[in-house]
């Protein structure tokens, strides 16, 4: 039985409506602790970050008081398009329009001033590039899980095929950009091995999960492809460069973090390989950032994927519990926003 959520709409300016998951604290605190937005990669969601609600991180994060958010952005199921025409779905739009929709409705939600944003794969890397831009002084603190800093070398050796690779891969970006939806969540769900095997051989370890959990994730977790952000994310890897749908460099945004940064990674990764989790902690400017690589061989209960770094039972001790620490570590005090415009004024004056 997937995790109940309370769940509710959130408008982008362009048009779309947008999901936003809240798991809320048992207790509450009388200290002000900034609400945790979680944010999930490509062609996923909320059951990211747990299918099972006893080893899941919003269960860590609420048992530790905090107030959970997690953003589905356009082109889940859970999205709806209400504008004309044919729908964006792309990095940009994501960053630019879904990041800053959800954030402002949290605070609006919370009075609080600030949030914390913990984002898996792409959404981590969605966090830094939000953290290092015009909503940064929104966000106070990032924490990213197996989030690359740089594509290139994610396809392995298939790029020492240089002008081959190339070749191909522009062609790649050409049909993709003029693709719409690519269903995959059918064939994740399909009865049998097959899925498995898949999800075994990119995201999970063996013994890292069990079958039920497996089928947990496969049937709820995979979302729709999309062409135009598959064409974004293809130029990257071709490129070695982090841009906008225009070509441009995004990469001054990581050099402008400044909030406290935690990257983990997973040794075992193949999706977002140990080194290049390491190059966003390479590239963030933050004075407080931490890169923490979680393996047997480094202390942890076990070894991890993509996805069972979130997903496994040993996950709770070895990557739950530790950012939860982590965000304590730094936790601010006073991060409420005033109750109206002058009682901030109003309180530097008396004191």
């Amino acid at each position: 039985m997937p995790i109940p959520y309370e769940q509710m709409t959130v408008h982008t300016p362009d048009g779309f409506s947008l999901s936003l998951f809240r798991s809320r604290p048992l207790q509450r605190h009388a200290d002000a602790r900034p609400p945790v937005i979680l944010l999930p990669g490509f062609s996923s969601n909320r059951y990211t970050f747990g299918v099972r609600r006893e080893h899941s991180l919003p269960t860590a994060l609420n048992n530790a008081r905090r107030d959970v958010w997690i953003g589905e952005l356009r082109g889940s199921r859970s999205s709806r398009w209400l504008g004309r025409g044919r729908p964006l779905v792309d990095v940009d739009a994501k960053l630019h329009l879904d990041v800053p929709a959800l954030i402002e409705h949290v605070q609006r939600a919370t009075g609080a001033a600030q949030v914390d944003v913990i984002g898996h794969s792409l959404g981590g890397l969605l966090a830094l590039l939000a953290a290092g831009g015009p909503d940064g002084a929104r966000i106070a603190r990032v924490v990213t899980l197996a989030t690359p800093g740089t594509f290139k070398g994610i396809v392995g050796s298939f790029e020492a095929a240089g002008p081959v690779f190339q070749t191909l891969a522009r062609g790649v970006e050409r049909v993709a950009s003029q693709l719409g939806d690519v269903a995959i969540a059918p064939l994740a769900r399909t009865r049998g091995p097959v899925p498995h095997l898949f999800a075994l051989g990119r995201h999970f370890l063996p013994g890292a999960c069990d079958a039920g959990v497996r089928r947990l994730y496969l049937d709820h977790a995979v979302e729709s492809v999309h062409g135009p952000e598959l064409a974004q994310l293809t130029r990257w890897v071709r490129e070695g460069v982090i841009t906008d749908r225009e070509g441009r460099p995004l990469e001054h945004r990581l050099r402008a973090v400044a909030q406290p940064a935690l990257i983990i990674a997973a040794t075992r990764d193949k999706v977002s390989p140990e080194a290049n989790a390491y190059q966003a902690y390479a590239k963030i400017g933050s004075t407080d950032k931490h890169f923490r690589a979680v393996s047997r061989a480094r202390g942890a209960r076990r070894d991890y994927a993509h996805a069972d770094l979130l997903l496994a039972d040993t996950a709770r001790h070895d990557v739950h519990e530790p950012i939860v620490d982590w965000l304590a570590a730094r936790d601010p005090r006073s991060l409420v926003a005033p109750a109206h415009p002058g009682a901030a004024a109003m309180a530097q004056k008396n004191a």
